[in-house]
């Protein structure tokens, strides 16, 4: 074999290195091909997954991921609509208390009986001190119902306040709940109160176990 066709048959085989002729299939390298998997153009190196944390936070993070993988949040079931209630029936031993946001009259209407102080009271409308009607949010005790019992002349003055937790009614039912009353003492002085000695105010915790509805009036 001549230098020349030496040189030649290098050059062809650096071209071709399996030496086959130009054009033909080359099958090991197809089946090389078709074994390597397909991978995403985008990679998350360990400094781009800092930057997309301290750039959009890990929520980001998170989603670029998902999408990256193919994964989607699953979309979440509408809640369905809850009813407050606007009627509430209340009892402890010797002590009944009903308290409704409106009536048929368009008023609330609030009744409370305590037996062994032999009270037997009832408040409609501007009588009841409701902080749901004034707008005051409920946080962080509940809202607070107050009405006036009775009072004493130139001694003390009594208050009923009913503290009403926020209720969403079980499957939009007749739903217990429990809570208290303070069966307020308040000292007055016919002189003011510069004239009252001590402790302004006593309470009387009454604790309470009752019902919540909705009721159309």
């Amino acid at each position: 074999m001549d230098a020349g066709h030496a040189d030649s048959l290098k050059r062809g085989l650096h071209r071709n290195p399996h030496g086959l002729a130009p054009g033909k299939d080359v099958t090991m390298e197809s089946e090389r091909t078709r074994l390597v998997p397909h991978t995403s153009t985008r990679t998350f190196t360990r400094r781009a997954a800092l930057a997309g944390v301290a750039a959009g936070g890990l929520a980001s993070l998170l989603v670029a991921i998902g999408e990256e993988s193919g994964l989607t949040a699953a979309t979440p079931a509408a809640r369905p609509a809850q009813i407050r209630p606007n009627m509430f029936t209340l009892r402890a031993e010797g002590v009944d208390i009903s308290y409704s946001t409106s009536s048929f009259t368009g008023e609330p209407m609030f009744a409370f009986s305590h037996e062994m102080e032999g009270l037997d009271v009832t408040a409609t409308g501007d009588e009841i001190h409701s902080q749901a009607a004034q707008g005051i949010p409920s946080w962080p005790l509940g809202y607070l119902v107050s009405i006036y019992v009775d009072a004493a002349p130139d001694a003390w003055a009594r208050s009923l306040t009913l503290v009403l937790p926020d209720i969403n009614l079980i499957d939009n039912g007749e739903t217990p709940f429990t809570t208290f009353a303070m069966l307020t003492r308040h000292a007055t002085n016919i002189g003011g109160p510069a004239f009252v000695q001590g402790q302004f105010q006593e309470y009387d915790l009454i604790p309470l176990h009752g019902v919540a509805n909705a009721v159309v009036f």
